[in-house]
């Protein structure tokens, strides 16, 4: 299964990623489908980073920004959801 149609891995936390979407840049939940990646919203490098750190405050977790700048673009939103479960899964709360 590709990262386009992947399943939402945890319901909250794809809430708030599209919490810090719509906060961050302004996207109303109708325009959000979690298979549409990044890129396709025209979100760029800096609002992204915004929204990491708005999901990193709500989920009270640390990502790996690296991670997520290597590939940001190609990133859907459902997963962005997956990576911030991973990593809260992998024990790396703040």
């Amino acid at each position: 299964m590709s990262s386009q149609d992947a399943p939402i891995a945890d319901q909250a936390v794809y809430e708030a990623v599209v919490d810090a979407v719509d906060l961050v840049c302004g996207l109303s939940r109708s325009e959000l489908d979690p298979n549409l990646t990044i890129d396709e919203l025209g979100i760029d490098s800096l609002s992204a980073a915004e929204i990491v750190q708005e999901v990193e405050k709500t989920l009270e977790i640390t990502v790996d920004m690296t991670t997520i700048t290597s590939s940001w673009s190609s990133f859907t939103l459902a997963g962005l959801a997956k990576m911030f479960v991973d990593t809260r899964e992998a024990g790396h709360g703040s």
